[in-house]
């Protein structure tokens, strides 16, 4: 893509608290981003080349940056609202596609007319952004956005699930921003994730568990909250068992 709107409100509410520094590596992150419509690299010293970040204020910048506005996957640092927003275009556009191709189709024309004229309206088509904040959301691409843009994370699902396996854990009252973020990634990291059977098993585990359900610690034992569970440290260490010598 190489247009898109920016909503001067909803950017400033979202990086009121970045440099002017970050503020450029923010721009230049997110400009790649819908560029390539595939993560960035985890590999540090390729994004700092390829973003110009040579100063130590320049790379920090740039680690901020992912800190703020990315989740880090196995396939790549991802920006789930580009995401949405890139999956969202890609419904429109083929909409228009269909829609041109059925107009110039009644129209009867020469296939060669037909086809430039065709050519012309798709192209059109693809290049109208459908966004109402900073993102840019165009696409001329046919790629598999299955890493980048899975399903939506099912979060009231997975929070019944981790009542109903693990009714001794301390229940959910809130569910924030920040913890639907944190489920979200671990949802999105890996396609293996990305089923209410997995988060069954996985919770079923838990339950073997007799330190992660309070059956051990003596007069206070620990009793992890979903979030506990789902940070990525803590949910690595459930998965490869580290919870469960006992």
């Amino acid at each position: 893509m190489h247009y898109y709107q920016k909503n001067i409100a909803d950017y400033r509410k979202d990086t009121t608290h970045l440099t002017m520094v970050e503020h450029g590596a923010y721009t230049r992150l997110i400009d790649q981003y819908y560029l390539d419509e595939e993560p960035l690299t985890l590999d540090e010293a390729k994004l700092m080349r390829t973003h110009c970040a040579r100063t130590n204020d320049e790379i920090q910048a740039i680690k901020n940056v992912l800190s703020d506005f990315f989740i880090k996957t196995d396939n790549g640092y991802i920006h789930s609202r580009c995401d949405r927003e890139i999956e969202r275009y890609h419904s429109k556009s083929k909409k228009a596609k269909e829609s041109a191709n059925a107009r110039w189709g009644k129209k009867k024309v020469s296939e060669s007319n037909a086809d430039a004229m065709r050519t012309h309206t798709e192209g059109n088509a693809n290049q109208q952004p459908i966004t109402n904040n900073q993102q840019p959301i165009t696409n001329n691409k046919e790629k598999d956005l299955v890493a980048s843009a899975p399903a939506d994370c099912p979060q009231e699902e997975i929070k019944k699930l981790y009542h109903e396996i693990l009714p001794m854990l301390p229940k959910i009252k809130i569910w924030n921003d920040k913890r639907k973020k944190i489920l979200r990634a671990r949802w999105r990291e890996s396609t293996k994730h990305q089923s209410l059977e997995f988060w069954e098993r996985y919770f079923n585990r838990i339950k073997t568990s007799l330190f992660l359900t309070g059956r051990a610690g003596g007069d206070r034992p620990f009793t992890p909250t979903l979030e506990w569970l789902i940070t990525e440290s803590n949910f690595i260490k459930v998965i490869e068992g580290n919870y469960h010598n006992d």
